[in-house]
């Protein structure tokens, strides 16, 4: 036992002075990139991380883990078909292009309206002659029958708020009709709906005419006496007369 004594310390000693390699631990995670098709069902994966190994030696692998490459996916294709899109991407940019372009063309302007007619609460009536009456509430009243003369007297009147509702002065060539008469053109008994009102006539006596407008109505005359304003008596005859026979025809 002793002899081997020295030669044990000087394997002891060289075993202590050889240098321990340093070992080294890497870490290695592997990553794998799936493109999935919208018509088959999806498969998820997730990275893998294998165990530290020392040196160069392989990394270790679970048995139980899929094997990566059986697992169908396109990894080195990367190319794809528009044909064979589930999309049709065409006719999605064809959509995408008009909506923009709708939304920044001009708005086509509606066709303006047709103007309707004006009301202007304007009637017609027939009149006791064969010439029309112009009268400001609506169309003239027309008769088949006569020539259009009339024969009666006239006086004169000093005016003021008449029956069709306008006031008058001495000055102005205004006429009030018989009673009768306007009331022939009232329609269902309104005064203010009466046709003759602003109707012209013209007044005869003697060679000379005065043309008057109908603003009132005469209680206490015929249907074809008138009433004229003073202005409008004395263009034809004198006032001192009072009262005149004269004929008479509207405008």
């Amino acid at each position: 036992m002793m002899k081997f004594a020295p030669i044990a310390i000087l394997l002891a000693t060289f075993a202590a002075a050889t240098p321990v390699p340093e070992v080294e631990w890497v870490t290695v995670t592997r990553y794998t990139t799936v493109f999935e098709d919208s018509t088959e069902s999806a498969l998820a994966l997730w990275p893998q991380e294998t165990s530290a190994y020392a040196g160069q030696s392989l990394p270790y692998v679970d048995e139980n883990w899929p094997d990566a490459e059986n697992i169908p996916y396109a990894e080195d294709d990367m190319s794809y078909d528009e044909d064979n899109m589930p999309y049709d991407y065409a006719q999605m940019n064809a959509q995408a292009d008009s909506a923009v372009t709708g939304a920044f063309s001009e708005p086509s302007t509606p066709p303006a309206p047709a103007p309707q007619p004006e009301d202007t609460h304007q009637g017609t009536k027939t009149g006791p002659s064969g010439r029309s009456v112009v009268n400001s509430r609506g169309a003239s009243p027309t008769s088949s029958a006569g020539d259009g003369v009339f024969a009666g007297q006239a006086t004169y009147y000093n005016p003021g708020m008449g029956a069709c509702g306008m006031v008058s002065a001495d000055s102005d060539f205004i006429v009030a009709v018989g009673d009768k008469l306007y009331e022939s053109y009232t329609p269902g008994g309104n005064p203010n709906e009466n046709t003759l009102c602003g109707a012209k006539l013209i007044a005869h006596y003697e060679g000379k005419s005065v043309e008057v407008t109908v603003v009132d109505r005469c209680g206490s005359c015929s249907p074809n006496d008138l009433d004229l304003s003073p202005v409008a008596f004395a263009q034809i005859a004198d006032q001192g007369l009072g009262r005149i026979n004269l004929t008479w025809e509207w405008a």
